[in-house]
């Protein structure tokens, strides 16, 4: 567990100087301290390939960046090695389990994530958001939608659940539905945004109070 403490500590000092020498000295305290980093834990069972996930991380990466927070993922079978424990889990699963897990959970053919806040751990049913048909619903008049930034959308949308009270909101990221038309980026509302950065704040002071 110390291991991944000290993973966490440096990798946030070096996000924190990569992002002060993109700014003006003046405004590079306020960058320090409006930072919020998170690191999550990818566990593909899908055997998603690597540029595809990489794809997906960044979009997912994006929309979290726009409350200001960064998003640091950390492949399982790394996380495993380093035995770094990570609040947040996003497990990509194999169509087989995720076929299962759908029978046993009741959910809908539509339904492309699963959050379970108790653990810390969200499930995405990989084989329908590859699946979906996405020329049937492009109108033409947006960039049209594709695997990556559905599944970075969907990512986002279940570490969301993970983080927030339950329920969807009307507008965003947590609304019920993705925007299947548009690939148009959209990230959490005022108050989703303000909550998922107190905790994360508040989960943070706890573990640095934890390491003294």
């Amino acid at each position: 567990m110390k291991r991944g403490v000290d993973m966490a500590r440096a990798l946030f000092a070096g996000i924190s100087v990569a992002a002060a020498l993109l700014v003006p000295t003046s405004a590079a305290a306020q960058v320090r301290d409006a930072m919020l980093v998170i690191i999550v834990r990818i566990d593909d069972k899908a055997g998603i390939e690597g540029s595809l996930l990489k794809l997906a991380e960044s979009r997912a990466g994006e929309v979290f960046a726009m409350i200001g927070i960064h998003i640091a993922w950390i492949d399982g079978h790394e996380a495993n090695r380093l035995e770094f424990v990570t609040p947040y889990t996003v497990v990509l699963m194999a169509e087989a389990s995720s076929s299962l897990k759908a029978r046993i959970d009741r959910i809908g053919p539509d339904v492309m994530g699963q959050g379970a806040p108790l653990i810390g751990r969200a499930y995405i049913y990989y084989e329908r958001v590859r699946d979906f048909d996405y020329d049937h619903v492009h109108d033409f008049k947006f960039p049209p939608r594709d695997i990556a930034t559905t599944l970075g959308d969907v990512m986002a949308h279940e570490l969301g659940h993970l983080m927030l009270p339950p329920g969807h909101s009307k507008s965003g990221i947590m609304r019920p539905f993705i925007n299947m038309t548009s690939r148009h980026l959209e990230t959490f509302t005022t108050v989703e945004a303000r909550t998922i950065r107190i905790r994360l704040s508040a989960d943070q002071s706890e573990t640095d109070e934890d390491t003294k």
